[in-house]
C-alpha cells in the first residue's frame, strides 16, 4: 500500500506537467487575412448580364475654325480679285483656280492660277471679237503680309498681243483688310496699279477702292482712277457675286469714262464728242471654279 501511493502521486504529477506540453504542441490559430475586393470576382446571379469594361474611345482632334482673311480665302473661289482687280488674297495651298470673265471690250479673259500658299502664279488669255488669235498673259502675287483681319500683296500682270513685239506690263500693290472683324463679311481693299508698255514713256498710275460684301451672295465693286494736267479717266464695275467655296458666279456693269479739264470747250463734268457720251457702260459676266 505504501509503494503504490508515491507512484500514484508520480503519475499524477506527470500527467498535469504534460498538458502545458500539450497546449504548447497545439497549432497556433490562424487569423484571417483580408483579400483585396479587386481580386473577388463579380458574381452573376441567374439571368444577369455579365458586365463589361468600359473603353475610352480616341478623340479625333478638329480642326479650328478659320476666321478673318482665312475664312475669306477658302470659303470664296474668287477672293482673289474684285472684278478685274486683284486683292490681297490668295487662294488656299495646293489649289487650282479656273476663272473666266467676259466681255472684255468687249472680248473675253480666261485663265488658270496655282496657289503654293503665300504666292500665286497663272497664265491668262485675251480673245477679242473680229481678232485672229489672242493675247496671251502671266499674273503673279506674292503675298508679302498675312495677319488674322489684314493682307498685303504685290501683283504683276503681263499681257502680249500676237505678232507683236509690245507687251503690256501692270504691276499693282494691294492691301485688303476685313471691315467686320472675323467673320470678314465685308472684305474692302486699296489698289495702286501702274500700266506700262513697251516703246512708251508714259506709265499712268490709278488708284483704286473695291470691296466684296456679303457671304454665299455678295455685293462686288471696284473704282480706278488716274488724273494729268488735261484729262481723269475712271474705271470700274458694280454687280453680284453668288456662289460657295467651289464654284461661283460673277455678273453686273463695268463702266470706264473720261473727265476732261479744258475751260476752253465748255466741258464741266462730261464731255461729249459727236453726241456720244465717253462713260461706256458693259454688262459683265465672270465665273471662278476650284479645283
Amino acid at each position: 500500500m505504501r509503494m503504490r501511493r508515491p507512484v500514484a502521486t508520480a503519475a499524477t504529477l506527470l500527467s498535469l506537467g504534460s498538458v502545458p506540453a500539450l497546449a504548447v504542441a497545439q497549432p497556433a490559430a490562424v487569423a484571417p487575412t483580408a483579400v483585396p475586393v479587386s481580386s473577388v470576382p463579380a458574381y452573376a446571379g441567374p439571368g444577369a448580364v455579365p458586365v463589361s469594361p468600359v473603353v475610352a474611345q480616341p478623340v479625333e482632334p478638329t480642326a479650328p475654325e478659320l476666321t478673318g482673311i482665312a475664312r475669306r480665302e477658302k470659303e470664296d473661289p474668287g477672293s482673289d480679285r474684285a472684278y478685274l482687280a486683284r486683292t490681297a488674297l490668295v487662294a488656299p495651298k495646293g489649289t487650282v483656280t479656273i476663272q473666266a470673265r467676259a466681255p472684255l471690250a468687249p472680248g473675253a479673259l480666261g485663265g488658270i492660277s496655282a496657289s503654293m500658299g503665300r504666292v500665286e502664279i497663272g497664265v491668262s488669255t485675251v480673245l477679242i471679237a473680229e481678232e485672229e488669235g489672242g493675247a496671251f498673259g502671266f499674273n503673279a502675287k506674292v503675298q508679302l503680309l498675312k495677319g488674322r483681319r489684314t493682307a498685303l500683296a504685290v501683283t504683276l500682270d503681263t499681257l502680249s498681243p500676237p505678232d507683236e513685239d509690245e507687251t503690256l506690263y501692270a504691276p499693282s500693290l494691294v492691301a485688303s483688310f476685313c471691315a467686320d472683324g472675323d467673320a470678314c463679311n465685308t472684305l474692302l481693299s486699296a489698289h495702286l496699279t501702274m500700266f506700262a508698255l513697251d516703246g512708251e514713256e508714259e506709265a499712268p498710275v490709278f488708284a483704286g477702292v473695291s470691296f466684296a460684301k456679303g457671304r454665299r451672295g455678295k455685293l462686288v465693286g471696284e473704282l480706278h482712277i488716274t488724273d494729268n494736267e488735261q484729262e481723269s479717266i475712271f474705271a470700274g464695275y458694280l454687280g453680284g457675286r453668288w456662289g460657295g467655296a467651289k464654284l461661283a458666279f460673277d455678273a453686273g456693269i463695268g463702266f470706264a469714262g473720261v473727265l476732261e479739264d479744258d475751260s476752253s470747250s465748255g466741258c464741266i463734268d462730261y464731255c461729249y464728242e459727236d453726241d456720244d457720251p465717253e462713260v461706256i457702260p458693259y454688262p459683265f459676266v465672270g465665273l471662278s471654279a476650284r479645283l
